[in-house]
């Protein structure tokens, strides 16, 4: 099978599910929707097949133009660790780090004194340094949107998780070089039941172990009685990785880095060349 952009067949199995990847997938670089692609998936939705984003945002973060889509009745958000009804925005299931977990991760990472920020309900909570980081470093930009629409100042982290029931899906800290990044790693490895993922060259990630978006998928197929094998999945970045492996057919966007491209089936066009849409109408038909 040619996994080049110059595929052209058709699959003779019939698909139940699409997980499509957000950043780098089913958005444009500048974050907008293809208007041909959004039609494409409705026409699919109405023959049948669920329409399910996948992506490292919180619910809060996943465009309203995405969330409008008709077909996507469940979006999983936070890397896996929430997968959520678009209409009602209740939980289906979660996999985030239990309450002693959440506070155990802040406390240590304060120790360290990097700049970090919490997600849980849905948003991403920071306090004021990191908030006024955001700022200087994003404002007027389209990630700057994304962020601003996402999170929310707090005075103290430690005000969400004492004295309540609340839950981190993510501890997201912002770490000075790769060296400051093991520093904080070394320092929070005593804790149980977590796991990392690094992000760029100074990003770090902290979630409950054994939580990604492969997992979140599988337990999705298994409440709506799909098989794996019923899945295209589409994804460009190594948090995609896991859930591209479950799935019956990995598309790698032509902008994917190098290790998504190595394993999926097939690779289509970048995300700004209708790569999904493509893909779609060679496996599908339109």
């Amino acid at each position: 099978m040619d996994k080049t952009t110059n595929y052209m067949y058709n699959v003779p199995m019939k698909y139940k599910l699409i997980g499509l990847d957000l950043d780098g997938t089913l958005l444009r670089s500048d974050k907008s929707l293809d208007k041909s692609t959004v039609g494409l998936l409705e026409e699919l939705s109405k023959k049948g097949i669920h329409i399910v984003p996948i992506t490292g945002r919180p619910l809060s973060g996943v465009p309203q133009a995405v969330r409008e889509i008709d077909g996507v009745d469940y979006i999983i958000s936070n890397n896996g660790s929430k997968t959520v009804d678009n209409k009602t925005g209740a939980n289906i299931f979660s996999l985030a780090m239990t309450n002693e977990q959440s506070r155990e991760v802040i406390t240590e990472v304060k120790k360290t004194g990097a700049m970090l920020e919490v997600f849980t309900n849905h948003y991403g909570y920071c306090e004021k340094n990191v908030f006024e980081h955001y700022k200087d470093v994003y404002a007027g930009t389209v990630i700057g949107d994304y962020i601003f629409s996402s999170r929310k100042e707090i005075d103290s982290l430690d005000i969400l998780f004492d004295n309540t029931g609340n839950e981190a899906d993510e501890v997201f800290i912002i770490c000075k070089d790769e060296a400051d990044r093991e520093r904080i790693k070394k320092h929070t490895d005593k804790i149980s039941d977590i796991q990392y993922c690094m992000l760029a060259d100074r990003f770090l990630e902290i979630t409950k172990a054994g939580t990604d978006k492969g997992t979140a998928l599988q337990m999705l197929c298994k409440h709506l009685e799909i098989g794996l094998s019923e899945v295209i999945a589409f994804g460009d970045g190594e948090n995609d990785l896991q859930f591209l492996q479950k799935a019956g057919t990995a598309v790698a966007m032509g902008n994917a880095v190098d290790c998504v491209k190595d394993m999926a089936d097939i690779i289509t066009y970048t995300n700004d060349n209708k790569g999904v849409e493509k893909a779609l109408k060679d496996l599908i038909g339109d």
